[in-house]
């Protein structure tokens, strides 16, 4: 693959963004929680989701990794 380096730098910039979204609404949810002595299923849904893209991207850095290596 020929340009796999810019493949591996978008693919680890779109993880830093997953996880920062994810601490944001990891954040969010808590403050909820705290407040109102209750989980914000909207927050927890969104969490979720995130959760499966980031799942998504990981496994493709991996895959790109390992076409850089060989």
């Amino acid at each position: 693959m020929k340009n796999n380096k810019r493949n591996i730098k978008s693919i680890k910039r779109a993880l830093g963004i997953s996880t920062a979204a994810m601490i944001i609404g990891l954040i969010g949810v808590m403050l909820v929680f705290v407040k109102e002595q209750r989980w914000d299923a909207v927050g927890c849904s969104i969490l979720a989701c995130n959760a499966a893209i980031f799942c998504g991207y990981y496994e493709e850095l991996k895959k790109a990794s390992a076409l850089q290596a060989e």
